[in-house]
């Protein structure tokens, strides 16, 4: 008995050796999906921006129209307010290809971490299939990345019509570069699209300076423009969130099982 113990654990060593000798990289894990949060979740004193943020196709309340903006390009509608965190070199398109602003009665106000408010746009990716995951931005790491970090990917603020509701129906964030990290495809739409602003968090640990990480999605719901389109309005960063309660934690695990299986259920339907 013993014996074979002490062969297991060696084993155990031996992989983990390996393992990090093999460069598997990051752990990227989902953390949970933050409902209806609220356009305060970044503002100045947020928690979940408390290393940066970076948001897309913002627009004053006071310049926007019913019919808004779309506009060929990641970054090129409305303006782009960011401030990475020390850690990231650069936040880049990985396949979005589309920006959208200012639809005046759709898209939700949020807090502008400089000051007041804004209303908030989306960059998206417009696809013709709606099962095919497309990758939307990459995220480049350089030094002094801590152990771990949050990244948040923020949707459902269009309140359901604008680009399918910026609710995409999976999410995934993955290691591109210097590893296989991988969070898996993530379940991440809400009951009911009504742009309250939802927050997907994925934690990342054990990030090396040169790593690259893309967020991908996909999105199975037609847009009025004739095309499935993957969204997101911005990304926060943050080195630690808040501590969920018991309950919570439960229910995030349910939600995990849930994601699971619909996950399964997704790619038979895929493959079909």
């Amino acid at each position: 008995m013993f014996p074979a113990f002490a062969r297991l654990c060696a084993a155990t060593l031996m992989y983990s050796i390996l393992s990090c000798a093999a460069g598997l990289g990051a752990t990227i894990t989902f953390s949970g999906e933050l409902q209806a949060i609220g356009g305060g979740v970044t503002a100045s004193n947020s928690p979940y921006i408390n290393a940066g943020y970076d948001l897309y196709s913002t627009s004053d309340l006071a310049n926007n129209t019913e019919t808004g903006t779309d506009g060929d390009g990641a970054f090129t509608v409305g303006r782009r307010i960011t401030s990475l965190p020390s850690f990231i070199t650069g936040v880049t398109s990985a396949g979005a290809n589309s920006s959208a602003d200012g639809y005046q009665s759709l898209d939700a106000v949020i807090d502008n971490p400089e000051g007041g408010t804004v209303q908030s746009g989306v960059l998206y990716y417009a696809s013709s299939s709606p099962t095919a995951e497309n990758d939307l931005l990459n995220i480049s790491i350089g030094s002094g990345a801590p152990s771990s970090f949050y990244i948040g990917a923020l949707i459902d603020t269009t309140g359901g019509v604008g680009p399918s509701g910026n609710d995409p129906d999976y999410m995934r964030l993955r290691q591109t570069t210097g590893g296989s990290g991988n969070s898996g495809l993530i379940f991440t739409r809400n009951t009911v699209v009504n742009g309250d602003v939802d927050l997907a968090l994925f934690q990342v640990t054990g990030a090396e300076s040169g790593d690259v990480y893309t967020l991908s999605g996909v999105q199975s719901i037609l847009n009025p423009g004739g095309h499935y389109e993957v969204s997101v309005a911005g990304l926060t960063f943050s080195t630690s969130v808040p501590e969920p309660n018991s309950g919570i934690l439960l229910l995030l695990a349910l939600v995990g099982l849930m994601s699971v299986q619909r996950i399964g259920r997704y790619q038979q339907g895929a493959s079909a």
